[in-house]
């Protein structure tokens, strides 16, 4: 028979509880060890093959950055079928209305994959081995 404890919990479940804790906090402390790793093979790629070589790596393991990125214009249905125009970002999120936002597509923070053809979109930060959006200019 399984007993409850105060919080209504058995057993089995407490130590799935317990278990699934133990195990977020495992996963948090291999992200940042992957963000640290990552870093490091940053600084030595940069010491011997310069930002092209860094701008390679990142290419090659697939990475994912914020960059700007124009909205596409598309039609949108809401909860009541309404359809009308809208934006959308570069991943086809809904940014919101034409009548909103106005008809000419704008630039907006997105998520996007670092692909060769896409390098104009990230500066090369040498002093912390990054790469960061480059803003637009108006």
């Amino acid at each position: 028979m399984n007993s409850q404890n105060d919080s209504g919990l058995t057993g089995k479940e407490q130590g799935l509880v317990k278990h699934l804790s133990r195990r977020n906090k495992q996963l948090g402390w291999e992200q940042d060890q992957h963000k640290k790793d990552k870093r490091e093979a940053m600084k030595l790629l940069y010491k011997f093959g310069g930002e092209d070589a860094c701008w390679e790596y990142m290419v090659n393991i697939g990475e994912w950055r914020q960059a700007y990125l124009p909205t596409t214009i598309g039609e949108y249905e809401n909860k009541k079928g309404k359809v009308s125009l809208a934006h959308f970002n570069a991943n086809g999120k809904y940014v919101g209305s034409v009548r909103a936002k106005g008809e000419e597509p704008f630039l907006t923070i997105t998520n996007t994959q670092m692909t060769e053809g896409k390098k104009e979109l990230w500066k090369f930060n040498p002093t912390h081995f990054h790469y960061y959006p480059i803003e637009p200019t108006k």
